[in-house]
């Protein structure tokens, strides 16, 4: 099933004000009547200044000013997170291209070979969820999208696996970089206040790392 969710839905600003509202108006309360004990009880011969009282009340209207701040910029800012996920709400369905790791469910999977400039030789680089890699398999040293298959006999089917290429040039390598891939998008949400979409076999990656969509 396609689901389209939000894992920390955003609330009105007006309910996630009330209660830190309700909590200075409590602690004003507290402040007032602590400052009343204060005047009762201070020493005739050596009174508290007026200037200082002016500065505790001061200070206490800086903090509760600052706390209606933070609780207004969090509002807003889950707000504008509920707007970003239904930016890519219609992602669902559609193949993305990420580098990111997938299932083989028995169906090729189209990895995007990019070798390093110069190189005459590539591979395509199969590792495990561990980083262990599992196979390799030599490929044309051009830009290309492959469609990839595990070889006879390497059961990886359910596993969560990613690709790097890995370039040479001369019998030298040049290094290896992680491999995009095309995966379904099963799910869109959010997660810590951005949008991650979730990919077959239940990988995510951040909606931002998505470079291209097509329709299967």
């Amino acid at each position: 099933m396609n689901l389209v969710s939000n894992v920390s839905e955003p609330q009105p600003a007006a309910s996630n004000a009330a209660p830190a509202t309700s909590d200075l108006t409590s602690d004003f309360e507290t402040f007032l009547k602590m400052l009343t004990v204060q005047l009762k009880n201070q020493d005739p011969l050596n009174p508290v200044e007026s200037a200082d009282y002016a500065v505790q009340l001061a200070t206490f209207s800086q903090v509760e000013q600052q706390v209606l701040t933070n609780d207004l910029l969090t509002s807003l800012s889950e707000q504008l997170g509920a707007a970003g996920l239904g930016q890519v709400a219609d992602w669902v369905g559609r193949e993305a291209r990420v580098a990111a790791a997938v299932s083989y469910v028995g169906t090729a999977i189209d990895v995007v070979v990019k070798p390093a400039e110069g190189a005459d030789l590539a591979y395509i680089v199969l590792r495990d969820e561990n980083g262990i890699e599992l196979e390799r398999q030599p490929v044309e040293a051009e830009e290309q999208i492959l469609g990839w298959h595990p070889a006879p006999g390497n059961d990886v089917s359910g596993r969560r696996l990613s690709f790097e290429i890995e370039s040479f040039a001369a019998g030298e390598s040049l290094g290896t970089v992680p491999a995009e891939v095309y995966a379904s998008v099963r799910e869109v949400r959010m997660r810590d206040g951005t949008a991650h979409v979730v990919l077959s076999g239940g990988a995510s990656a951040p909606a931002s790392e998505v470079t291209a969509l097509r329709v299967p």
